[in-house]
């Protein structure tokens, strides 16, 4: 065992030491380091058989509980803020359960932008909204697509999300992710003509078959909106040579080297966006009938304490909202621009 434990150590040594000699050419990151912590909250059916805003956003069963109500904890305690975004859209699918977890994000102080898994929403619903006479018609079954929005579908669907949050007195969001990163260049005019500033949207390691350019630090579409890129941080132990920047990280021993070899690598002005979802808590169970998150322990959560502790001293956590201000307030020089129109109808113009 002993020998084992030496030998793991070795090969992480190496692996580090590979890490920073493939850094050597890139000059140290002169800007402030940030880091959004985000958290995808959604109680997606197919993910639990019942009870799923309890079981898949609180992470509530009856042998424990490991969900939102922890992730808050664990950062109140660390003293930072977390970034919900939140399926606002499941209040069509759990009615009165969607707008109780806005509400105790924000009472506790947390932010919260804006989810889209538009293949929840209920038939009746969309149903219901095709005969609002703000409502231009459109064929239903490709609308659960969210990258099929043309923008007139984006426009009316962003003033129903907005509604949710006016009515529960919740700031107006400023920054919008698609369910599965799913994005188009309708939803992109849609969220700047509600002032929605920044896109957490750019995969570009697991949505390859949207718009790519590769690694990015954050840039500009041609319509103003702010492009956030996911994180992928430079290794070498994966084929791609790059590791998300998600809960597969929580326990590593070498977070300093990690953010200094994102930042360093970036080609640019950014943040590091770190992702999760309201069950990274759970564990995934197979079942007879699928695949669904359970409590197991709550070795997850003091895991994540523990990556709240070990952030890096020179890295500070902010939330998107905090973001948006700062790049307003000209604290960022985003210098690459594409063209919106690049980002295509994928039900039209599949790339």
């Amino acid at each position: 065992m002993e020998r084992l434990a030496a030998l793991t150590m070795t090969l992480l040594m190496v692996a580090v030491s590979i890490t920073s000699s493939l850094n050597v050419r890139n000059p140290p990151y002169e800007g402030q380091k940030y880091l959004i912590i985000t958290i995808d909250t959604e109680a997606q059916s197919p993910r639990q058989s019942n009870d799923h805003v309890q079981r898949l956003i609180y992470g509530n069963f009856s042998d424990g509980r490991a969900g939102i109500l922890e992730m808050m904890d664990e950062a109140d305690q660390a003293g930072v803020q977390l970034t919900f975004f939140v399926d606002v859209l499941e209040d069509t699918l759990y009615p009165g359960e969607i707008r109780e977890v806005l509400r105790t994000i924000h009472a506790r102080g947390h932010d919260i932008q804006l989810h889209q898994h538009a293949y929840l929403i209920p038939d009746e619903t969309w149903n219901d909204w095709q005969s609002d006479p703000h409502w231009h018609h459109h064929e239903a079954d490709p609308l659960h697509k969210i990258d099929c929005w043309d923008e007139e579908t984006a426009d009316f669907v962003f003033e129903q999300m907005i509604s949710v949050l006016e009515e529960e007195n919740i700031p107006l969001p400023v920054a919008s992710r698609g369910g599965s990163y799913a994005y188009n260049e309708a939803i992109l005019n849609a969220m700047a003509k509600h002032n929605i500033t920044t896109s957490f949207n750019y995969e570009p390691q697991l949505r390859k078959d949207y718009f790519n350019e590769g690694t990015q630090p954050m840039f500009k579409w041609s319509n103003g909106i702010v492009e956030v890129p996911v994180t992928y941080i430079p290794v070498p132990w994966t084929l791609s040579g790059l590791d998300r920047l998600d809960d597969t990280l929580w326990s590593s021993w070498f977070l300093n080297r990690h953010f200094d070899s994102f930042f360093d690598a970036s080609n640019g002005d950014t943040v590091a966006v770190m992702i999760f979802h309201s069950w990274s808590f759970l564990e995934l169970v197979e079942h007879k009938d699928g695949e669904y998150f359970e409590y197991s322990n709550d070795k997850k959560v003091k895991q994540f304490s523990k990556f709240l502790e070990n952030i890096p001293d020179d890295v500070e956590v902010i939330t998107a909202t905090d973001l948006a201000d700062k790049i307003s307030d000209g604290e960022f020089e985003i210098s690459t621009e594409y063209d919106v129109a690049k980002v295509s109808n994928h039900c039209t113009n599949p790339q």
